[in-house]
């Protein structure tokens, strides 16, 4: 049941980070003709055979991140579309290029290959390659277009080493910014001791969720705590445990927008479940046998249903249903 990987990781990439610093060597690569350019429209990605999974469930024809030729959107380059580079394979260059300015009909039309797509919709079936690229293009595309203005002076700011940075464009202020993103803390709490003989885990949800869904706990981490203190306030917040044994597990970039998902495993000291019900809709202490039986996100047929494959909160609850007893 427990994944090989984590999705929107594994990108395999050579990000050049010294290279990219020498604008004509960025230049050079993009003009390059095994370069190849990942498109965005807004907050959406160019996806090829989506359809397949959207009218069916499932397919043995999985869908695939949309990379271009430059010439095939040569008649609508221009300055608004600030290419970014993701980085290298090897000597093929990798850019990210964000056409939100135009119509997205129109560019679909264009390079008539695809539609654009909510990455979330489609990003457990993508291979780990394909969703690491795509996560990686939102990431920065979302970055750049939030960060058009320098914050100091107001003024209009530029790409600059092939989309690592900003730089603001008054002389005066040269303000450089770079990519941020917000850590959140995920975490996995389970009662050791168990209600009964059994092992259980905490699981809540929002009311905005699809019917029937928990997952874990999570929330941003707040200026002037750490990781591990921010997982002890969230979860007390929320659900009014308080944990110890708190374990670091792994992360993920969470592009949607801007976010690094840190994941941790950790005990409750308490049991008594005190929901605030301004964070969420319900909290429950689920055994593992109740938590196997639960259904995949989407299915209708099962009252209970887990996150989506995709997710960290996934990969934190697999994690905890192998793990030895």
């Amino acid at each position: 049941m427990l994944t090989d990987f984590i999705h929107y990781t594994e990108g395999q990439l050579n990000r050049a980070n010294d290279e990219r610093k020498d604008k004509a060597w960025v230049i050079e690569k993009f003009n390059q003709k095994n370069s190849l350019l990942l498109p965005v429209w807004e907050n959406l990605n160019l996806i090829k055979n989506f359809h397949v999974i959207k009218e069916s469930g499932s397919s043995s024809i999985r869908p695939q991140a949309i990379m271009i030729k430059k010439e095939v959107v040569s008649e609508v380059l221009n300055l608004k579309n600030e290419p970014i580079l993701l980085g290298l394979y090897q000597d093929q260059a990798i850019f990210a290029i964000d056409f939100s300015s135009l119509e997205k009909s129109y560019i679909e039309n264009l390079i008539n290959q695809g539609m654009f797509i909510d990455l979330r919709e489609v990003g457990p079936h993508l291979s780990s390659k394909d969703a690491a690229l795509m996560a990686y293009a939102r990431g920065l595309s979302y970055w750049h277009r939030e960060n058009k203005y320098c914050s100091r002076c107001g003024n209009l700011s530029n790409s600059k080493e092939g989309g690592s940075m900003r730089l603001c464009a008054n002389k005066k202020c040269e303000k450089p910014v770079f990519p941020r993103i917000d850590p959140a803390v995920i975490m996995l709490v389970e009662n050791i001791k168990g209600l009964s003989q059994q092992r259980y885990c905490l699981l809540g949800r929002q009311n905005v969720w699809p019917q029937g869904m928990y997952s874990t706990l999570a929330g941003f981490v707040e200026p002037g705590e750490n990781l591990e203190e921010a997982v002890i306030r969230e979860v007390f917040e929320e659900a009014g445990i308080r944990v110890k044994n708190i374990v670091y597990k792994f992360s993920q970039p969470w592009p949607f927008p801007s976010s690094m998902m840190l994941g941790f495993s950790s005990e409750a000291i308490n049991t008594n479940i005190k929901i605030n019900e301004n964070e969420l809709e319900d909290v429950k202490w689920f055994s593992e046998k109740e938590v196997r039986n639960f259904g995949e996100w989407g299915d209708k047929t099962k009252k209970l249903q887990l996150p989506r494959k995709d997710s960290i909160a996934r990969h934190l609850i697999e994690t905890w249903l192998n793990k030895p007893t």
